[in-house]
């Protein structure tokens, strides 16, 4: 997983997170806001740019692996 400006502390309104998948995802971001809100921030001031990756294969299995 690469995350890009998610400190709280940084002063960053926007953050870029790439997740292996969705579950992790909405982790990350529910982490990231609660630990906006510790440090005094609005967490609705904090913007997510999400990216997602894609693995193309004739069938699950080949994808996957």
């Amino acid at each position: 997983m690469a995350v890009a400006g998610v400190s709280p502390c940084s002063g960053a309104s926007c953050y870029l997170a790439i997740s292996p998948n969705l579950e992790v995802g909405w982790k990350l971001y529910a982490e990231v806001r609660a630990d906006a809100q510790a440090t005094g921030r609005d967490p609705d001031s904090l913007r997510s740019a999400p990216a997602i990756y894609v693995t193309v294969g004739e069938t699950q299995a080949i994808a996957r692996g």
